[in-house]
């Protein structure tokens, strides 16, 4: 152990205040949880070293292309895809584990309209792994007894929820083509089980034309009083018009925008606790947002454009989906664009490899993956082959800290892990 640098600590403290307003608790996911375990990835991004990269910190399952709903804004329930069987995700769940991963996030489509989905969280537990789920928590089709299965399962093996739920229930149901009432008392049941066995629940919703004219303290109201919900995280629609080479009618024209951006500015934090409305406002104030980006389906697209930054996902992050393919990302993915010819070619641009044909180890240190890391060495949206970068929200804020700190403190990252404050390096699972 290094004796204390007192220099090098307020260097991070610094980088560590500057993003403090970042990240989400219950994923661990903030900087000053996660910055002790990506050291070894970042001296393997400063070495272009990209054939021997440490596992991912994070995985993201599709485990199933079917959904429940109808929204605007995703064409996961038009597509008709063949699920990989439980035998053989159950085999990839110890692959994954096999080679050091511990966080999986289960997604969709919508993953609770499998009905061997009990049987899938309990493997990907029994394997090692600490889950987190999207989900928009309706499940109907299911009898009451499915139900309680579901429910009972995500209650012994799921750490966090995330529910997807477009505003009131006028809002919510036009979007999502759905009848609001029963859809509604689903949700009723869903959380109020889950909120009693102790998993952490939070709703996701997207800002878009349909919803633009909400009252987001009515909106945060209605999901924690009448949903049971506690916290509240809104985001901006995303869909990039270069990369669907159309403008769809979901995206929030410039008058939504700026309402909806004079009530972020204005409301009081005080009103709106357990939202993510402080950390909006930040973006906004910081450049990390823009309207102009917003209008266009690509809030980011300016600040890659104007920082220059590296882009560490595919160095912490992956995404198998449901036929076994292997992606750096959410976006590159084009997640929720899967039936354009635009977006099928940039899922086959992007696909690493197939863990039903090689073991994801195997993928990950592949010499597609390390084309990946290096071609994004600088997030470059105005390339046609990474438009979708414009859209990333999710990443953004990791790739701006790791960013500064791989530029800042590049000489110095075998001594960071010393300096920073006592964590349990293998214990804390992380999402990103």
């Amino acid at each position: 152990m290094r004796p204390p640098n007192p220099l090098l600590r307020t260097e991070i403290d610094d980088l560590l205040s500057d993003h403090s307003y970042s990240g989400l608790h219950y994923r661990h996911n903030r900087l000053v949880d996660y910055l002790p375990h990506v050291i070894p990835h970042l001296k393997s991004a400063a070495a272009r070293n990209y054939h021997n990269v440490p596992p991912p910190i994070c995985v993201q399952v599709q485990v199933t292309s079917a959904c429940t709903t109808q929204c605007v804004m995703c064409d996961h329930w038009s597509e008709q895809r063949k699920n990989i069987g439980c035998d053989a995700w159950t085999s990839i769940f110890r692959d994954l584990a096999s080679f050091g991963v511990r966080s999986l996030v289960f997604s969709g489509g919508e993953p609770t309209s499998r009905s061997d989905l009990p049987s899938l969280l309990t493997a990907a537990r029994q394997a090692g792994h600490r889950l987190g789920m999207y989900t928009n928590g309706t499940m109907s089709g299911h009898t009451h007894g499915q139900r309680a299965e579901v429910l009972s399962a995500i209650r012994d093996n799921v750490d966090w929820v995330s529910i997807s739920i477009d505003g009131l229930p006028g809002d919510d149901g036009t979007i999502r083509g759905t009848r609001s009432n029963p859809r509604i008392e689903l949700l009723r049941e869903f959380t109020a089980k889950l909120d009693r066995m102790g998993v952490h629940l939070a709703a996701t919703v997207t800002l878009q034309q349909v919803n633009s004219k909400s009252d987001l303290q009515s909106v945060s109201n209605f999901i924690r009083d009448e949903i049971g919900i506690p916290n509240v995280t809104f985001k901006f629609v995303t869909g990039s018009v270069a990369a669907l080479e159309m403008r769809p009618a979901f995206l929030l024209d410039e008058k939504a925008i700026e309402s909806l951006l004079r009530q972020i500015r204005e409301i009081s934090s005080s009103k709106l606790k357990n939202t993510n409305l402080d950390y909006i406002r930040e973006c906004l104030s910081r450049g990390v947002f823009s309207s102009t980006g917003i209008a266009a389906g690509e809030p980011v697209k300016s600040l890659y454009a104007d920082r220059h930054l590296r882009c560490f996902t595919p160095f912490l992050f992956s995404l198998i989906d449901v036929d076994g393919e292997v992606f750096p990302c959410c976006h590159l993915y084009r997640d929720n664009h899967g039936l354009d010819a635009l977006t099928l070619k940039f899922r086959e641009r992007h696909s690493m490899g197939n863990v039903l044909r090689a073991g994801f180890a195997e993928v990950w240190n592949g010499d597609r993956y390390a084309m990946e890391r290096q071609n994004l060495e600088l997030i470059d949206p105005a390339k046609p082959d990474f438009t979708p970068c414009g859209e990333c929200t999710r990443h953004c804020q990791h790739n701006l800290a790791l960013s500064k700190i791989s530029t800042q403190l590049a000489g110095k990252l075998d001594m960071i892990r010393d300096e920073l404050p006592t964590i349990q390096q293998d214990g804390v699972p992380i999402w990103f």
